[in-house]
């Protein structure tokens, strides 16, 4: 007959504690004689703690016991009976030059029990830890009499894989049970959101022990349904829904839909939404799940507050935002509505606009948002710093021309003021220049220091050339009636000639020229070494 030993369970709403006080078990350490030419006190007082600390990650609850005058078998066992131990461990701690080894004994308080011998080794103190640790797993497998695990068996699912869960059980075949390992694992299976009951059983079986789980999985959902929304249609609700019908109840799924409609109504300007749901259950395992919204009043912005802006007034600030404040006419344009990802992009425009007139320093904080009787009220924190002027302009690094021709191509030396946009499109007009000389792989870093003193920034655009590239292969697909050298020939460019920026922009503008092709697509790939660059031309 088998026989079962342990059960555990877990409902919905509990998740009790799976070890019984059965099953807990308690050991008393003695002091350990120590055989070392040194630091004799030293292991003797701190190896029963190492002991402690690992044993109490295997479960085991410890007592460290004074040092008394106990010798034999039955002195030890009512000495643990006194302290209301299960076991007292004794033994000796050994060193020899740069050898050691833990000799220890697990002496029962019932002599219903056996006593266990436990034996370990190792060379140099610092691997004295990981001794201690298998020192604790052996003492672990013997107190709690662990077997192995046969096999494990999923039953009563339906539509879940059993290898599905068996890949989050960390209880494997062929490995030792574990009852703190098992109970670890019913946690994960219910985390995985299928199921309305799991039972777990451990069984005695030829060989070790069988691990049954036993579940009951969620209904399919049959319906979704929507209740209660006016503002946004059924349709409209239900693109945003990554739960379909067939799938299994998923009660996390189910909150992170919840958390996915709320989003869907705070875009339209709903802030006050609320959205439950509930489920009718019907035969067969299946039920429909309905989702109920309280839309609430749509919330306008009522007012947009600066803070710290002492060069630009409010009012200017504000033009520059596509977000606005709630007007007259709000029931029939969109303004007043708070879009976030609108009003992110307003916070970056508005950093950019100080960062172009001088503010180098200037910094835009997040907007903070509240709502307050059916109204939204933003305040946007600014701190500009001084202005600064330009002061020098350098070009340095690699350079293919005079310092004086490439200056006299860029503009922000033409500026009284720092203007970041500008200082952007300099960065693209030198590196056209030198992909016009071949040089694809340029790179143009402006370093750029600021001088309070002066409030004038001195700016050094460094360039590194990197090797001269030239088109390996020309690459045409997409041509059926075109033939490839038409194409070529309004190129202008050619295999195995050095790669030209400007000729490249010229020869696509001569393509759309042609009227032939409906799009165009031109892209470059690494050739076969890094001088070499593949052009494809997709029609």
């Amino acid at each position: 007959m088998v026989k079962r030993i342990i059960v555990f369970s877990l409902l919905l709403w509990s998740l009790p504690c799976l070890l019984s006080a059965k099953e807990m078990v308690h050991v008393a350490i003695l002091p350990f004689e120590v055989h070392a030419p040194e630091q004799i006190d030293f292991f003797r007082n701190n190896l029963p703690e190492l002991l402690e600390k690992q044993l109490l990650k295997e479960g085991i609850s410890v007592t460290l016991a004074e040092e008394e005058d106990i010798s034999g078998d039955d002195q030890l066992r009512s000495f643990g009976e006194k302290l209301r131990a299960d076991f007292v461990i004794t033994g000796s701690f050994n060193r020899i030059g740069n050898r050691f080894s833990l000799d220890i004994k697990a002496i029962p308080s019932s002599t219903m029990r056996l006593s266990h011998h436990f034996y370990v080794e190792g060379g140099g103190l610092e691997n004295l830890l990981d001794r201690v640790q298998e020192l604790a797993k052996q003492i672990s497998n013997k107190i709690f009499e662990r077997k192995k695990i046969v096999r494990i068996t999923i039953v009563g699912n339906k539509r879940i894989e059993s290898e599905a869960i068996k890949r989050l059980l960390k209880a494997k075949e062929g490995e030792l049970f574990s009852k703190k390992k098992l109970s670890a694992d019913l946690k994960r299976v219910y985390n995985m959101g299928y199921f309305d009951d799991i039972r777990v059983e451990a069984v005695d079986v030829p060989g070790g022990k069988e691990v049954i789980f036993t579940v009951k999985e969620k209904p399919t959902i049959s319906d979704i349904s929507i209740k209660g929304n006016i503002a946004l249609t059924d349709d409209k609700i239900k693109e945003v829904l990554d739960i379909k019908t067939g799938s299994i109840l998923n009660i996390h799924n189910v909150y992170n839909n919840i958390e996915m409609i709320k989003g869907l109504y705070k875009e339209k300007g709903y802030h006050n939404v609320r959205v439950t749901f509930n489920t009718e259950s019907l035969k067969a395992d299946r039920a429909n799940l309905v989702f109920t919204i309280e839309e609430g009043e749509k919330a306008l912005i009522k007012e947009i507050i600066f803070e710290g802006n002492d060069a630009y007034s409010s009012d200017h600030l504000q033009g520059l935002m596509k977000t606005s404040e709630k007007g007259f006419f709000s029931w029939l344009t969109s303004s007043g509505e708070l879009n976030q990802e609108v009003l992110d992009q307003d916070i970056t425009k508005i950093a950019a606009y100080y960062h172009n007139n001088g503010y180098i320093q200037a910094k835009v904080a997040e907007p903070h948002i509240t709502f307050a009787d059916d109204y939204i009220y933003i305040k946007i924190k600014i701190e500009e710093g001084p202005k600064f002027g330009i002061g020098n302009v350098t070009v340095e690094g690699d350079l293919i021309k005079p310092e004086d021709e490439l200056l006299s191509l860029i503009a922000i030396n033409k500026e009284k003021i720092y203007n970041r946009e500008v200082i952007r499109k300099d960065i693209l007009t030198l590196l056209d220049v030198y992909s016009d000389a071949g040089y694809a792989y340029a790179d143009v870093v402006p370093r750029i220091n600021e001088d309070p003193a002066r409030q004038e920034v001195d700016i050094a655009y460094t360039i590194t050339q990197g090797k001269p590239v030239y088109f390996e292969k020309i690459i045409i697909t997409g041509n059926t009636k075109t033939r490839d050298k038409v194409i070529r020939r309004e190129l202008k460019i050619y295999e195995q000639e050095l790669f030209s920026g400007k000729r490249l922009k010229q020869g696509s503008r001569n393509l759309y020229r042609l009227d032939y092709f409906e799009d165009i697509k031109v892209n470059t790939s690494k050739g076969s070494s890094d001088g070499k660059m593949n052009l494809h031309i997709d029609v």
